[in-house]
């Protein structure tokens, strides 16, 4: 387990990498800046917040992908259980944070984040199992296409692009939910197929 924690850069990478997360999201929920929507023909109103899932999650892909494959090959604890565990308690404290700086800042944005990141985590364990060494584009992918395409023309946003609905938005919730269960699945069988359990 020692060479496993050293071996994926938790201390190093993930752990700052969440931590400089959640003073951002402590410091700019509420930031907003204004790009041209290419559908509603104006411009949108776009929270700094929904990049911010992005830096956690390139640390959680360093972890994932930094692998010693021959010691992994021939182990006998089931690594694979190891690295759902690392990627559920990621997005728990990503969550947790958002919940725990809503709750202190009054910020409807700030609890929406969690299911963003949910939502963002999904997308990248999808992408993880077409093409590893790039899957930390898909949630980056993903932020810009809603910034220029996930309004209407009077500002709403679309059904489809999660990430600027309300916390109490339940199709989003869903769609969040059902994205990463089939993302955290993928990444399972993935790595319990690599690992030969």
């Amino acid at each position: 387990m020692t060479w496993w924690f050293k071996a994926r850069r938790i201390g190093p990478v993930l752990v700052p990498g969440l931590a400089v997360c959640l003073l951002l999201l402590a410091l700019a929920h509420n930031w907003v800046i204004e790009l041209p929507g290419l559908l509603s023909g104006s411009h949108n109103q776009i929270f700094l917040l929904y990049l911010l899932p992005v830096l956690p999650l390139s640390a959680l892909h360093l972890a994932l992908t930094s692998r010693l494959t021959e010691a992994e090959s021939t182990a006998r604890r089931p690594l694979h259980l190891y690295d759902t565990a690392l990627i559920c308690c990621t997005v728990a404290v990503m969550t947790l944070g958002g919940v725990f700086i809503g709750l202190t800042s009054n910020s409807p944005e700030a609890w929406a984040f969690g299911r963003n990141a949910l939502f963002m985590t999904g997308l990248m364990l999808l992408a993880h199992r077409v093409r590893a060494d790039a899957a930390v584009v898909a949630p980056a992918g993903w932020v810009f296409v809603v910034m220029f395409l996930g309004f209407d023309r009077f500002r709403r946003p679309c059904f489809w692009a999660v990430l600027p609905h309300p916390p109490g938005h339940l199709f989003s919730l869903a769609l969040a939910t059902l994205v990463f269960a089939g993302g955290l699945a993928a990444f399972f069988s993935l790595r319990r197929t690599q690992q030969g359990t």
